[in-house]
């Protein structure tokens, strides 16, 4: 088992021990979200075992699976919609990910930088000032 896998086991026992039948219930009542496999976390527990875990940009990007592949691009997409500084960040990733030999970052990557290099993007942060700027 390599470190990484190690790390995720954890990761997921974690979420396992901590779920909570209430907030799966919510899930269902609140947003009519019905998913077997969900522990029910509140996000302030998912924030907390983030923090404990750290960062690992290599685990969420070379995941096969669509939703995972979606989620990795929604989230380096939204990061570069806040500002010129955090787009030009996000564009570098994006074309580092958009050139690899794998097909997931490689997706990832293409699908971020249609969007974070666009004329609608780039005018919307013109005419924003970064959040170092503020």
């Amino acid at each position: 088992m390599t470190a990484r896998s190690a790390k995720v086991r954890e990761a997921l026992a974690w979420l396992e021990r901590r779920g909570s039948k209430r907030i799966r219930e919510e899930m269902l009542t609140r947003y009519g979200i019905t998913a077997p496999k969900a522990f029910g976390m509140s996000v302030s527990a998912i924030q907390q075992l983030a923090k404990r875990m750290g960062r690992d940009h290599d685990l969420a990007a070379s995941d096969e699976r669509n939703f995972v592949k979606k989620g990795v691009s929604w989230a380096l997409r939204a990061v570069g919609r806040r500002d010129q500084a955090l787009n030009a960040a996000a564009v570098e990733v994006a074309r580092r990910l958009s050139e690899s030999p794998e097909a997931a970052p490689r997706w990832i990557g293409k699908d971020a930088l249609r969007e974070l290099t666009s004329p609608a993007v780039r005018r919307r942060l013109a005419g924003r000032r970064s959040a170092v700027e503020a």
